[in-house]
């Protein structure tokens, strides 16, 4: 869908950064944050290299966990908006069903999010959106969906996971699919969490603030060959969420000139993601140059989307920081598959630089 949305504050917790700017400006530089578990080790009692928040303690799991990342990601979100503001409806990216997921977790976290102090008052619901990797770019495509119809005017998007859980280590080690000596093709499990607030074009011009970052569009799709499928996969399903998130630009003459997905160490993705690509000569400027953050705060599960919106913001408020339209995109090892098409208009430039 085309959206006439934009995020206007964002706010975010990672391996490498306790703050939005700080794990933003890790991933320009290239900077991750790898490290062996203090206890998790694998069947030959070599320890795990994950990508913990160096600021939590490893004893703590659980949803007390998601509850440390999400809280001071969403209070950081929320810093720029004005208390007074009516409560807004979150919209929240959670993981899907697997080994290690807390139970209750989408009503345990919803409520403590309301509960915090520093958010009582700030959130009306949470309307969560357990669906992997891919779910906070869905909770982002039914935040937009719901400003459109004028229904709110703000809504909070995000996402938070936490590879780290004990059983969800050992269901990966069983599966063979973390990053280690004997395995190149594997990824580092890590953890995360990303708030973003959209904000409707009437806000926007009532507030007096410039549309920091303009959502053109958004979309999600299914792989009809999802991960662990006998089925040969030739990214069917992504390139259906590029068409639809790239079909603005094309309109306009545009291109995407930044790239940023999920791909962390695992050869799908990198195979998916070759094949969609490969149709998209007329809509991105350089498909070979993409950033891929899960090289600096490893793979973060359903807070990817919600990451790598903000991470768009954050290069868009940039003092000095070109125009830049971005591509972004995650897919769930189910199947669903989601992107969004971002845009940064000039006069934030000049916002910024004055």
């Amino acid at each position: 869908m085309s959206t006439v949305a934009a995020i206007v504050s964002a706010g975010a917790r990672t391996a490498v950064g306790r703050s939005l700017p700080s794990s933003a400006a890790a991933v320009r530089a290239g900077i991750g944050h790898f490290t062996a578990h203090p206890f998790l080790s694998d069947r030959r009692g070599r320890r795990v290299t994950v990508a913990r928040a160096p600021w939590l303690s490893a004893d703590l799991v659980g949803t007390a966990r998601f509850v440390r990342l999400a809280t001071a990601a969403a209070k950081e979100a929320l810093e720029a908006i004005a208390p007074s503001h009516a409560p807004m409806r979150a919209f929240l990216g959670l993981p899907d069903a697997r080994p290690g997921r807390p139970e209750d977790l989408d009503a345990d976290i919803a409520c403590a999010l309301r509960a915090e102090p520093a958010l009582r008052n700030r959130i009306a619901d949470v309307v969560s959106v357990p669906r992997g990797h891919a779910s906070a770019f869905v909770a982002l495509e039914q935040a937009c969906s719901t400003i459109e119809r004028g229904e709110a005017d703000l809504c909070l998007v995000g996402g938070v996971d936490s590879w780290l859980e004990p059983a969800a280590i050992d269901h990966l080690l069983a599966a063979g699919r973390l990053r280690g000596p004997s395995r190149p093709w594997g990824f580092v499990p890590g953890e995360a969490a990303a708030f973003c607030v959209v904000a409707s074009s009437r806000w926007i011009a009532e507030a007096g603030i410039s549309s920091r970052l303009v959502v053109v569009a958004s979309a999600s799709s299914t792989e009809p060959a999802p991960m662990g499928s006998k089925r040969i996969c030739t990214g069917k399903g992504l390139g259906v969420v590029f068409d639809k998130t790239l079909a603005p630009l094309r309109e306009s003459g545009e291109r995407a000139n930044r790239l940023v997905g999920d791909l962390n160490g695992e050869q799908y993705r990198v195979d998916e993601l070759g094949f969609a690509v490969s149709r998209l000569s007329d809509a991105i400027d350089r498909p070979d140059d993409i950033v891929t953050p899960a090289g600096c705060w490893g793979d973060v599960g359903a807070a990817s989307g919600a990451l790598f919106a903000g991470l768009a913001f954050a290069e868009a408020v940039r003092a000095g920081s070109p125009s830049k339209t971005t591509l972004a995109w995650s897919g769930s090892e189910g199947g669903l598959r989601a992107a969004a098409s971002f845009r940064s208009t000039p006069a934030i430039e000049k916002e910024e630089a004055s």
